[in-house]
């Protein structure tokens, strides 16, 4: 997939997504009510599928209820065959849990076992949608709480650059661990951090170190006291380069509502 296409499809997916969202049902933490996101990409695949296709979905997950309910699209593929898979983090791969229908948009609801609701919570299934020519899986999508769409414009002061990127983030309260997959291109990086806490617009402080290389996969045991900036969208990734050694692109983890 071409990098420097990262933002425009995360806002053609971000536009497709909110037909989803024009009235949405319930709230997100009220009566056991939860809300997730996907981007699907072949970048995600285990190991990648360089693939033009994309997609995303929003998830709705009721723990009184033990159901996932999603919305799910996507483009530029013919699918055989689309799952939900479990369990397992961003990079390694899991059996199918939830078979998907045929079609696009992908709508309906997944009853869970109360045995599978923490691996769903903790951001272990995946959205994989399967081609005859990626009989393993075309594109492909961690079920996540927070996203991040990765720019110049976003630095402090706004820098004028073509590189781009995106990040899923899935954020576990019970374990205070925040869960990664973040990918970029058009920029040689020094450095890479998670920084905070500043809402969008402001700098601050480095809080977690990347590691190096496209994607960045890992896990930021993070403290309590914190935990409330960070599910509000106060934390942001920080691409640095030679060129902007203060930040060539920078990107807000934010929640999908």
């Amino acid at each position: 997939m071409s990098e420097s296409l990262f933002p425009v499809r995360i806002r053609i997916v971000a536009i497709m997504l909110g037909l989803a969202l024009l009235a949405p049902p319930t709230q997100a933490g009220v009566g056991g009510i939860e809300w997730r996101v996907a981007m699907l990409t072949g970048a995600q695949e285990t190991p990648p599928v360089a693939s033009a296709a994309f997609g995303g979905g929003v998830f709705v997950i009721d723990k009184c209820a033990n159901t996932l309910s999603y919305y799910i699209v996507f483009q530029g593929l013919t699918e055989t065959a689309a799952h939900i898979h479990g369990f397992a983090g961003p990079g390694a791969a899991a059996g199918v849990v939830h078979a998907l229908p045929a079609g696009n948009p992908k709508i309906g609801v997944w009853a869970y076992t109360d045995a599978q609701e923490p691996s769903i919570l903790a951001g272990l299934t995946y959205v994989n949608i399967h081609t005859a020519a990626n009989p393993g899986g075309e594109i492909r999508g961690q079920i996540v709480t927070h996203v991040a769409e990765l720019d110049g414009a976003q630095e402090t002061p706004p820098v004028a650059s073509a590189a781009g990127g995106w990040g899923a983030f899935n954020i576990d309260t019970v374990t205070n661990t925040l869960s990664y997959y973040i990918v970029f291109g058009g920029v040689a990086e020094t450095a890479a951090h998670i920084h905070g806490y500043a809402a969008h617009g402001a700098p601050a402080g480095v809080v977690h170190p990347l590691p190096a290389g496209s994607p960045k996969v890992g896990v930021w045991n993070y403290p309590e006291a914190n935990e409330r900036q960070i599910l509000d969208g106060m934390t942001y990734v920080n691409i640095h380069s030679a060129a902007n050694p203060g930040g060539e692109i920078r990107g807000q983890i934010v929640p999908i509502v």
